[in-house]
């Protein structure tokens, strides 16, 4: 499936028979089994997004609950960060809450704090605005033993 989504995808095709479905995204996905896998996959977005194709809310879901379950959210946070390159964007609210979720209690806050800022870079409701998300950073923030952090908990 790999290599059928790359010989048929990017500026210049390697076989211009047939199309790639949005749904062909969601099975690679599936059938990542390893981290290695999931970053091999979205090494190949850049040329989804060269085919003049976007990516739907449901990718990026499904996306973000890959990276948590295999255990690589930084692989998410790397791609929603830079989405210039890849053209993969969090472009819904449950996409952010897992991508938070994923970080919050194994990572360091600066990730969490990160993956918070992409909610008003993709015109998602402010983590302020989202119980669950302010739930998941203020958890974070207590967990931290930064005093910063204990002064952003407060607020929150």
């Amino acid at each position: 499936l790999v290599q059928f989504v790359t010989e048929r995808t990017g500026r210049r095709r390697v076989n211009p028979a047939g199309q790639v479905r949005q749904s062909a995204w969601l099975r690679l996905f599936q059938l990542a089994s390893k981290p290695e896998h999931l970053e091999r996959v979205s090494e190949m977005f850049p040329r989804w997004r060269d085919s003049g194709k976007t990516f739907k809310p449901a990718h990026a879901e499904m996306f973000a609950r890959r990276c948590e379950e295999l255990k690589c959210p930084l692989l998410a946070l790397k791609i929603f960060g830079d989405h210039t390159k890849y053209g993969f964007g969090m472009t819904s609210l449950p996409a952010g809450r897992q991508l938070l979720h994923s970080l919050y209690d194994k990572y360091p806050l600066e990730n969490t704090i990160t993956a918070a800022s992409l909610f008003g870079v993709y015109g998602l409701p402010s983590v302020a605005n989202d119980l669950t998300s302010t739930a998941v950073l203020y958890a974070s923030c207590v967990r931290s033993k930064d005093p910063h952090a204990q002064v952003v908990a407060k607020n929150l």
